[in-house]
């Protein structure tokens, strides 16, 4: 093989390695992770008493425009963003083991071990944030427990905390039935939980960057973070 020959090969090797990291990327696009100071539980009642499962770790990302973004902050959310939000099935911990243990076999926690929700729209409802700096969105998006999908609509307040980071909190109450989860019973039948879980979930996401210095768009990938 001639030395031009040779040298060609490995100039092309060079460009696919040097090119096909940056396919996926979109300029001017920033991307938030979740920070450990967030957290997302499931609330239910049973005959015995009200319960709250614990995420103890979440998985997840937000992505908007980054100019947007720098001209209004909450106002960039409703353009176009990209969002979702992973919860381990075994990550969630409501100190009772037995609870724990029935609600993951009910959910077929190997089988399906993640609950997945993926932003599809957001609209602002109110054009000014409240006295307290809150803003009020209406959100769609698509939330996947035990391997079904529904889509599911929901209020969700965000407030700007400084200019890398934003907060969201909302609630939102789901039946386990409509997703194909039979409701976990304990002590062979005598204690029963209610079909209905609110899903409450305060959440701050941060800039891979700071916004001030940022030049090069973030990749698009998942952070994850154990929660204590």
């Amino acid at each position: 093989m001639s030395y031009i020959k040779r040298t060609a090969q490995v100039l092309s090797v060079l460009t696919l390695l040097l090119v096909v990291p940056l396919m996926g990327k979109t300029p001017g696009e920033v991307q938030f992770h979740i920070l450990p100071q967030s957290n997302l539980t499931l609330e239910g009642n049973s005959t015995l008493h009200k319960f709250s499962l614990q995420a103890e770790e979440l998985n997840g990302s937000l992505v908007i425009n980054k100019q947007d973004y720098r001209q209004n902050p909450l106002q960039a959310v409703t353009e176009d963003p990209q969002g979702q939000v992973k919860v381990p099935v075994k990550q969630l911990n409501s100190g009772e083991k037995g609870l724990d243990k029935n609600m993951e076999k009910a959910m077929a926690a190997d089988q399906y071990p993640e609950i997945t929700y993926h932003l599809t729209g957001v609209a602002l409802v109110d054009t000014t944030a409240s006295d307290t700096g809150w803003t009020t969105f209406r959100t769609t998006g698509d939330l996947t427990i035990h391997g079904t999908t529904k889509s599911i609509a929901m209020t969700v307040k965000g407030q700007q905390v400084n200019e890398n980071q934003l907060r969201f909190k909302g609630k939102k109450p789901i039946k386990m039935s409509d997703y194909g989860v039979k409701p976990p019973v304990l002590m062979f039948g005598a204690i029963k939980t209610d079909d209905t879980i609110v899903v409450d979930f305060n959440l701050l996401v941060k800039a891979n960057q700071p916004l001030a210095v940022l030049t090069q768009p973030v990749q698009n990938e998942e952070h994850n973070f154990a929660l204590k």
